[in-house]
């Protein structure tokens, strides 16, 4: 189905705290702490299979606290997030593939201690559900290793070319959204933005390479020695249509990590570690 472009909100005053979302708090915090010069940050679209959420916690056992940015969650998987760590959830639709034709949105998932977070936030992009869907920011404020996190999870609008002006818009608005946090917060924003690194449409996420407008570093981008490139490993068959992004001027430019793994979901599960300034 093709979807209609509506004008994104341009105030984006509307942002929810503490209660605009589901939380839980983990059983067992991990023995071990990430160090202060990193974070690890997991980025998965579960295709709405709570199977999928068995492989990111399969991989992300015993490393340490980490981030966990999840799409395409449906509402009934929330007892199963809130049994690995804290838990923010943003509901974006409901959907006829979810049991119980339930809500679908985004989750964020902190795997440290419950403790070290602060408050959720919630943003919409569209002031208009479009075709049914609020786009937005679901996000947590985390407090670890000396430094102030807010992990926003993320999901942009499907469909080929005709969308792309309306995901342009939702690119803006995380833009315009997340800017004034990013004086106080290193601002982490990871999710199925349904494009490929290269497009226009991308210019307001990225801080770093070539046509780049934001204020974001990709994990590609930080892996290794770092690269200007923006490009990066494919996460959905072919391409890559993926990403986590963080603030650039938090960041350092190489000593990252990136790495990508199947799932029973469709997109590959796309993991790292996030070097910190």
């Amino acid at each position: 189905m093709q979807l209609r472009t509506r004008p994104i909100l341009a105030a984006l005053a509307t942002v929810g705290v503490a209660a605009a979302g589901l939380v839980g708090t983990t059983a067992t915090a991990p023995s071990a702490e990430a160090a202060s010069s990193s974070v690890r940050v997991f980025s998965h679209n579960l295709e709405k299979k709570g199977t999928a959420i068995n492989r990111v916690r399969e991989l992300s056992d015993g490393g340490g606290p980490e981030v966990l940015l999840l799409q395409e969650v449906c509402s009934s998987l929330i007892p199963k997030l809130q049994d690995i760590g804290y838990t923010h959830y943003r509901q974006r639709r409901t959907s006829t593939k979810c049991s119980g034709d339930q809500g679908i949105g985004e989750a964020v998932v902190w795997t440290g201690k419950s403790a070290e977070v602060s408050g959720t936030v919630s943003v919409p992009l569209n002031g208009t559900p479009v075709d049914n869907h609020t786009y937005g920011l679901a996000c947590l404020d985390i407090n670890h290793g000396g430094h102030a996190f807010r992990a926003c999870s993320t999901h942009l609008v499907a469909g080929g070319a005709a969308n792309d002006a309306f995901r342009h818009d939702l690119t803006k608005a995380i833009k315009a959204t997340t800017g004034p946090w990013m004086s106080t917060k290193v601002v982490l924003v990871g999710g199925d933005f349904n494009t490929t690194p290269g497009s226009a449409t991308m210019n307001a996420m990225y801080g770093v390479g070539s046509a780049s407008g934001g204020e974001f570093r990709e994990l590609a981008q930080s892996a290794g020695t770092g690269s200007t490139a923006r490009s990066g490993k494919n996460t959905f068959y072919s391409k890559k249509i993926d990403y986590i992004f963080a603030s650039k001027a938090a960041t350092r430019t190489g000593g990252g990590t990136e790495q990508v793994k199947d799932s029973p979901s469709d997109h590959r599960v796309l993991f790292g570690a996030v070097p910190l300034r």
